[in-house]
């Protein structure tokens, strides 16, 4: 029975696995460059600084560079990197745990990250990142959409501080909102500094919250 129950493990993820490709086979291509031309992607990625670029990968992505989509092994990893996140974002209309992230995961690995260039994910990223609800309710897409909904500013003027509010409501944008929650935003953005700084490292890669920078 233990045979024939991991056989039909084997043979379910790899029916996933394929159904997955399958249906990614050349999509991806087409999605992203449609998404990079819409009037949503107002920041290119060429004018951002590596600094800030460098601060948003600590904080959500230590490995991004290294890694092929997904990551389960970096301290402060999460369980979702970008890629995966982006995966989320383009290919689920609702995204439920489960299946769901079993799917995101292997798009991620086998069809997003060996499609979509680094540089492309960050761009996409910066442009499309979900930073909460809007007083409509509507969502608040991006970096600099975001920066003009809780700052009033362009994100070039964004001061550091501003930024790394920003970066703090990765997490969960509707909690760590630096206009409702300004306390909880501001003690995670004390944390991501000290991480910063290097005087603190996460504790494994499920340590989002750094518990050691406090």
């Amino acid at each position: 029975m233990k045979t024939t129950g991991l056989y039909f493990c084997l043979a379910t993820a790899g029916c996933l696995m394929i159904t997955i490709s399958l249906t990614a086979r050349g999509k991806t291509e087409k999605m992203v460059a449609e998404a990079l031309a819409s009037e949503q992607c107002t920041l290119d990625i060429a004018g951002i600084s590596q600094e800030r670029i460098a601060m948003l990968l600590s904080v959500e992505d230590p490995n991004f560079y290294q890694h092929k989509g997904v990551d389960f092994k970096t301290p402060g990893a999460g369980y979702t990197t970008i890629s995966q996140g982006l995966v989320k974002l383009f290919y689920f209309k609702k995204f439920k745990p489960g299946i769901a992230k079993i799917r995101q995961t292997f798009i991620a690995r086998y069809r997003f990250d060996s499609r979509v260039s680094k540089h492309d994910q960050l761009w996409l990223f910066f442009n499309y990142a979900y930073l909460g609800n809007d007083d409509s309710g509507a969502e608040i897409r991006g970096f600099d959409e975001a920066s003009g909904y809780y700052f009033k500013t362009d994100f070039f003027s964004l001061t550091r501080d501003e930024y790394l509010a920003l970066v703090a409501m990765l997490i969960n944008p509707n909690q760590f909102r630096p206009d409702k929650f300004p306390e909880k935003n501001a003690e995670r953005v004390s944390r991501i500094r000290e991480l910063l700084a290097g005087n603190c490292v996460p504790t494994d890669f499920r340590d989002c919250c750094f518990e050691n920078c406090k």
